[in-house]
């Protein structure tokens, strides 16, 4: 984990990558590695639906509000960059249910509900 985080600051994407991936053969439940690997694929617009993939997955066996919310946030502006305004807000609303907060997603939560 500590190496893969460690590429994935210096911008070594591929490695990061393999390195996420690799612990998730071990680790098929580490919200960190998904989170990781989300972030890194949602750089390419080709591999966006991956990315949102592996965002719902932090999202659904984080135990950490902060990475649960964090994830629902970037599936959030990953749907605003397709113009899917009614599933950034839908994903918005989640992060807000589920206790995470922040003044940036608030803003973004209004603009989608001024939107729709």
């Amino acid at each position: 984990m500590r190496r893969g985080h460690a590429f994935y600051l210096l911008r070594k994407t591929d490695k990061s990558l393999k390195d996420f991936e690799s612990l998730l053969e071990h680790e098929g439940e580490n919200s960190k590695a998904h989170f990781y690997i989300g972030k890194i694929l949602s750089r390419n617009p080709k591999k966006q639906q991956d990315a949102i993939l592996h965002f719902e997955q932090v999202a659904k066996i984080s135990e950490n509000e902060l990475y649960a919310g964090n994830a629902l946030f970037e599936i959030a502006k990953l749907r605003l960059k397709d113009k899917d305004f009614y599933e950034a807000f839908f994903n918005l609303k989640r992060a807000v249910d589920n206790n995470f907060n922040s003044k940036r997603m608030q803003l973004y939560k209004d603009f989608t509900e001024g939107v729709l």
